[in-house]
């Protein structure tokens, strides 16, 4: 699911932080990366009490780019 996808169902972004426990500082680095993590998307889901599409390979791509950056230096 996409960030968009998500804030369809709440109020507000404030409103999926609290849902969440998280900080909105936490919807913002999802927002740049341009991914929800899994846990959350399935938290999400659960919330809503739908299933939205849970996006996997979003995740997975930003973990090994990430890691062969890490490597690289």
């Amino acid at each position: 699911m996409t960030l968009e996808e998500a804030l369809q169902h709440f109020p507000t972004g404030y409103n999926l932080c609290k849902k969440l426990k998280i900080t909105s500082t936490n919807v913002n680095i999802w927002r740049k990366n341009g991914f929800i993590p899994l846990k959350q998307q399935f938290l999400i889901n659960r919330l809503v009490g739908i299933d939205m599409p849970i996006d996997l390979n979003k995740e997975e791509m930003y973990l090994r780019l990430s890691k062969s950056n890490s490597q690289q230096q």
